[in-house]
């Protein structure tokens, strides 16, 4: 009788897992969609402008303010 539930938890378990894993594919790809909406919102907001890494200002200060 102690087999026959440890092979059914068992069983449980690794059907559990393999759900889990089909969740986290499925979140991977919904992730994968959203970060392309993301880049296409923020290149159409940009205007197609190319921002090199020395022109990016983030956390900066402006010049003019001391």
């Amino acid at each position: 009788m102690k087999d026959v539930l440890l092979c059914l938890t068992a069983l449980f378990l690794l059907a559990w897992v393999i759900y889990l894993k089909m969740e986290v594919v499925k979140l991977m790809e919904q992730n994968e969609k959203l970060a392309a909406r993301l880049k296409q919102k923020v290149d159409r907001e940009k205007g197609g402008l190319e921002v090199s890494e020395e022109a990016q200002a983030w956390g900066k200060k402006p010049p003019w303010v001391k």
